[in-house]
């Protein structure tokens, strides 16, 4: 989902944020993409829109998704990356040269692109093995790192952010 603006829309001022919601196919056959304009963020939209959809929903950490029946939500480890970066980009110059939490959190989501990498183009038989033999112990790894480090940095930080966040989105894995 991306806000966007719309001139000259027929009862609304032209600043007025709308949003367009995305959603892709997979993998398997060719990609259809659909793009659903609408004038709110509410959680309706997505609800009404993925009506009779069952499997799995690759999300953000928006709560609108949560709920849904027979939808597993699946966490975006881009946006999961990106929160580590951010905190990257916050610290201070002093400790721009030495290991950080941050560089950390960024490295456990950095080692699962780069195992993901190696299985781009194989079948999804061969993938979903891959995953269990070399993501599966990263994924167990992260939660608790997170738990651990979660204490240790202030929560409104850019880091605790970071930290919280991705305590949210890997709350679900088991």
């Amino acid at each position: 989902m991306t806000t966007v603006e719309v001139l000259k829309e027929p009862g609304r001022a032209a600043d007025t944020t709308s949003y367009m919601w995305l959603y892709r196919t997979g993998r398997d056959g060719p990609p259809i993409i659909v793009y659903d304009y609408q004038t709110t963020r509410a959680s309706k939209h997505p609800r009404n829109f993925l009506k009779g959809f069952k499997g799995y929903l690759q999300v953000d950490a928006y709560e609108g998704y949560n709920g849904m029946n027979e939808i597993t939500l699946v966490a975006c480890w881009s946006h999961a990356r990106r929160y580590f970066c951010d905190a990257i980009k916050a610290m201070p110059k002093t400790q721009k040269n030495r290991p950080t939490v941050a560089e950390e959190g960024l490295e456990y989501c950095n080692r699962l692109y780069d195992i993901e990498d190696e299985w781009k183009d194989a079948a999804w038989e061969e993938r979903y093995k891959g995953r269990l033999e070399r993501s599966r112990p990263v994924l167990d790894e992260f939660p608790k790192w997170l738990k651990y480090q979660a204490p240790r940095e202030t929560p409104k930080s850019v880091l605790g952010k970071a930290i919280q966040s991705n305590i949210a989105a890997t709350s679900g894995i088991n």
